[in-house]
C-alpha cells in the first residue's frame, strides 16, 4: 500500500508535531509502517513534514497523479475538498478518507454524491470520535443503561457550524442511532464566522429530542456536548476529550425519588485518535460499513439549515 496525503496543515501533519500523541494523518500513516506521498501548496510547510517523515513531495498534483496510490488522504480546507475528491473518485482510488465537512455548497455535494455512485471507491469522512474505543463503549453504555431516547441535548461550540458543529451532529447520531430530522427548527441569531460557515444558535426539534447548538464566542475552541434523558445525563467537555456519565436511579429511602450514580468519568478519551480512526478507515471491505452516505446526508441537512436560516 502507497498512500497520498494532500494537505499538511492541522489534521494533516501539525496538531501532533511536538508531541508523541498520533493526532494527524501523517503520524497515523508513519506509525502504521504505510509509505506515503505528500502534497501542500505550502512549499515551506511541505519541506518541513517531508523531511519529518521521510516522505515525497509532490509539487502539482493532476488526474493521472492519483494512478500511483491506493489510500488518498484529504486534509485541505474544506472549500478544497471537491477538486480533490472528485480527482480521486474518478481514478477509482481504493481508499478515500476525506476530512471533515465535505463541501459548503450543495451542488458540490450532489455532484460529488453523482460520482461516488459511479465510483469503486470506498470513502470515509473522518469524524474521529466515531471510530475511538472510547465513544465505542459511550455508545454501548448508552444502549445497555438509558431509557428511550434523549430528552434534550446541548451543544457549545465555536469555529463554524460546519465545522465544529458537524462534528457535534456527527456524534449524536453516532451515539444515539438517531437520525436528526430538520423540518422543524428555530435559528435564534447568526454571527459571522468564516464564508459559508457562520455561528448559528439554532434550536431543532427532531420527534422527541430538543436539541440545541449554542455558539459560543470565545477565543479558545468550545466543544461539549450534554445528553439528557429521563434516567440518565451525559457530559462530553473538553473537545469530548472527558466523558462522565451519570446514571439516576431509584432512591430506596429518604424524600428523594431518585439518587444519582456516576457509573464512569472517561479521561484522555480522545488520545491518539487518528490511529483509531486509520485502523478502522483501512478495515472496510465494503460500503455499507463506510459512513461516507450518512455524511453526505448530514452535510446536506446542515447546510440546508445554513441556506434557509
Amino acid at each position: 500500500m502507497k498512500a497520498l496525503l494532500i494537505g499538511c496543515g492541522g489534521i494533516g501533519a501539525l496538531y501532533d508535531f511536538n508531541t508523541d500523541q498520533i493526532l494527524t494523518h501523517a503520524k497515523a500513516l508513519s506509525t502504521s509502517g504505510i509509505e506515503f506521498d505528500l502534497f501542500d501548496t505550502n512549499i515551506e510547510l511541505a519541506e518541513k513534514i517531508g523531511q519529518r517523515y521521510n516522505a515525497k513531495i509532490l509539487k502539482e498534483i493532476s488526474q493521472s497523479t492519483f494512478q500511483n496510490y491506493t489510500l488518498v488522504s484529504i486534509c485541505t480546507p474544506t472549500e478544497f475538498h471537491f477538486h480533490y475528491l472528485k480527482l480521486a473518485l474518478k481514478s477509482g482510488i481504493p481508499t478515500i478518507i476525506c476530512e471533515k465537512p465535505i463541501s459548503l455548497n450543495l451542488e458540490e455535494l450532489d455532484q460529488i454524491e453523482k460520482d461516488y455512485n459511479n465510483s469503486s471507491s470506498i470513502v470515509s469522512v473522518n469524524y474521529i470520535r466515531r471510530f475511538t474505543p472510547t465513544f465505542k463503549r459511550l455508545k454501548s453504555t448508552i444502549e445497555n443503561e438509558v431509557i428511550g431516547k434523549p430528552k434534550s441535548i446541548l451543544v457549545n461550540y465555536n469555529r463554524g457550524f460546519m465545522n465544529y458543529g458537524s462534528h457535534a451532529w456527527d456524534t449524536i447520531v453516532f451515539l444515539t442511532n438517531i437520525e436528526i430530522a430538520t423540518e422543524n427548527y428555530n435559528v435564534i441569531s447568526t454571527q459571522e464566522f468564516k464564508k459559508d460557515d457562520p455561528l448559528l444558535d439554532v434550536e431543532i426539534y427532531s420527534n422527541e429530542t430538543k436539541i440545541h447548538f449554542q455558539s459560543v464566542i470565545s477565543k479558545k475552541p468550545v466543544f461539549d456536548i450534554e445528553l439528557i434523558y429521563s434516567n440518565a445525563e451525559i457530559y462530553m467537555t473538553y473537545y469530548g476529550n472527558t466523558i462522565k456519565f451519570i446514571k439516576r436511579i431509584p432512591a430506596s429511602t429518604g424524600d428523594e425519588q431518585f439518587k444519582e450514580k456516576i457509573l464512569y468519568i472517561e479521561e484522555d478519551a480522545l488520545k491518539d485518535y487518528l490511529k483509531y480512526s486509520l485502523a478502522y478507515q483501512l478495515n472496510i471491505k465494503n460500503r455499507a460499513d463506510s459512513n461516507f452516505m450518512e455524511s453526505i446526508r448530514l452535510n446536506r441537512s446542515m447546510l440546508k439549515i445554513i441556506n434557509k436560516q
